[in-house]
């Protein structure tokens, strides 16, 4: 009996090893072993860890469902090692819940999430857009690439789809559980506040159900690196054309807004900017002034509202701002 019991003890101690990595066993027998790696993330800053407002347009928390491509490296005396992950890549593949956890769904990746025994840190990057069907698949690339927005962002899902983010973090084992990754925006964002004067004739809920499109932009950058967490972005390329955005990317409180994402880039004076088609009729374009040129820029959130009268679409006002607090977005673009 008594050897059967210690034959069942040495079976479990070699069955925890084997579901783990080499890296996580120093010390085999040790009280805490085996203690678990959790993740969590913010977009914007550490200390939005709430879940989205309506809309989910991931200004502060990632969309539950959405996947995130997280890496992580054990740090040794000889360099980063990448053992975590079922590939031994350090890739783990992660899901949000909507509220600020990243999970994944691989029981076999998830067999690697535990802190090394033996007091090395954890060097976490992580990437978004992570699609599993269709669209981008961000991850650590020697190489150079191009990331394309889409041209059709009225629907939330393809806003998101456009929203490229990175993050990074090193923590040390065990004492800075769980994971927190703050994930910033590496594009452009444009918001449209819609407003019109009694002579116009155009009515709220023509504002609120128009067509709202962003001219004469290109829709492609080129990614230079894609490193360690961290994403240098190149020049925008691609035909000039159009983005159509919509709804959801504003915050609930604005009436009659619509929001889109650009790849950063300048827009030079004599060219239509904006574009509003009514339901029912009617079509206004908003021109930039000859010898102006718009600066956007990579982080920055830019808000326009534009008022629709009966001689056309005019600029009421215009604002520049850190898309969030953690973007270190320019404000000091150049608006018309």
């Amino acid at each position: 009996m008594k050897a059967t019991k210690i034959i069942s003890a040495c079976a479990v101690l070699v069955a925890l090893a084997s579901c783990s990595n080499d890296h996580v066993i120093s010390q085999p027998g040790a009280e805490d072993m085996l203690t678990h790696m959790s993740v969590v993330s913010s977009v914007g800053s550490p200390k939005t860890k709430a879940a989205n407002a309506a809309g989910d347009v991931q200004d502060t928390q990632f969309a539950q469902n959405e996947v995130i491509n997280v890496y992580l490296f054990e740090n040794t005396s000889s360099g980063a090692i990448k053992t975590y992950g079922k590939n031994n890549d350090g890739l783990i593949p992660m899901k949000a819940d909507g509220a600020g956890k990243l999970e994944t769904d691989d029981a076999d990746d998830r067999a690697t999430l535990f802190y090394p025994t033996n007091g090395n840190s954890v060097n976490a990057y992580a990437y978004y857009p992570a699609l599993s069907e269709g669209g981008y698949n961000i991850k650590e690339s020697s190489t150079s690439s191009d990331f394309t927005v889409v041209l059709d962002q009225s629907a939330k899902e393809d806003y998101r789809k456009s929203d490229l983010m990175c993050a990074n973090k090193t923590v040390n084992a065990k004492k800075d559980d769980p994971v927190d990754l703050t994930f910033t925006h590496k594009l452009s964002k444009i918001e449209v506040i819609l407003k019109a004067d009694a002579a116009s004739g155009v009515t709220e809920a023509q504002l609120a159900n128009a067509t709202v499109t962003i001219k004469n932009v290109h829709p492609t950058i080129e990614l230079l690196t894609i490193n360690e967490g961290s994403i240098t972005l190149g020049n925008a390329k691609g035909t000039a054309g159009d983005i159509i955005i919509g709804k959801d990317g504003v915050s609930p409180d604005q009436t009659n807004g619509y929001a889109g994402i650009i790849v950063p880039q300048d827009i030079k004076g004599e060219k239509q900017l904006f574009n509003v088609t009514l339901k029912g009729g009617g079509s206004y374009t908003y021109k930039v002034s000859n010898g102006t040129t718009i600066n956007f820029v990579s982080g920055s959130r830019y808000t326009y509202t534009l008022k629709l009268t009966s001689g056309g679409l005019s600029v009421e006002s215009t604002a520049i701002n850190a898309w969030t607090p953690q973007d270190k977005g320019e404000n000091n673009a150049n608006l018309d």
